[in-house]
């Protein structure tokens, strides 16, 4: 009887503790695409921390999205879609010309949007 609530006890923890690596494992992820990202675009502390704070709004907003629209893909692709373009106008308000520049070459699909936009 000890022996099976010990290996209970020991699993239950084992669960516990694993579903905090992978939510940290996602947070951890967020934070190094945000750090690399602010690199490559040479953003300042100041723009890093907008980064940061506008990316973990999209990775929530995703997530919503996701869950809200499961079964039903194409307005799922619709919302995200939207929520994309929501991000980049964010993150172009205050990019200086260099940094946007420099995401664009990230993102060459973005290019389109823009030449579409200027016809």
């Amino acid at each position: 009887m000890k022996t099976t609530l010990l290996t209970v006890a020991l699993l239950f923890t084992l669960c516990i503790n694993g579903a905090n690596a992978q939510s940290l494992t996602a947070e951890d992820k967020l934070n190094f695409e945000t750090r690399q990202m602010a690199t490559k675009l040479g953003l300042n502390e100041f723009g890093f921390i907008r980064l940061k704070k506008l990316n973990i709004e999209k990775a929530i907003k995703s997530q919503e999205i996701i869950t809200q629209y499961a079964y039903d893909a194409t307005q799922r692709e619709i919302k995200l879609a939207e929520l994309n373009k929501t991000y980049d106008l964010q993150l172009r308000s205050f990019l200086k010309p260099s940094q946007l520049e420099a995401y664009l070459a990230l993102n060459p699909d973005l290019n389109t949007l823009i030449a579409e936009k200027n016809d």
